[in-house]
């Protein structure tokens, strides 16, 4: 799993393959190429989380919260 509580940046720059949550609580979460975010997990985006895709193709299990999608 992987989860984002801090106000910065994380950028996932390569193909990625990790189960459980990806949470985006505070913070960033960008995406560098195409599949760097992975199939197997579920993405929740919280109120002060953002994930930018970056015009890359990403698959998710699935997607959820508040937060802000581009």
């Amino acid at each position: 799993s992987l989860t984002i509580n801090g106000g910065g940046d994380v950028t996932l720059a390569d193909g990625n393959t990790y189960s459980g949550m990806t949470s985006v609580n505070d913070g960033r979460l960008l995406a560098a190429v195409d599949n760097s975010f992975s199939p197997f997990s579920a993405l929740h985006i919280d109120c002060c989380g953002l994930v930018r895709l970056n015009n890359t193709s990403q698959t998710v299990a699935s997607l959820e919260g508040i937060g802000t999608l581009r």
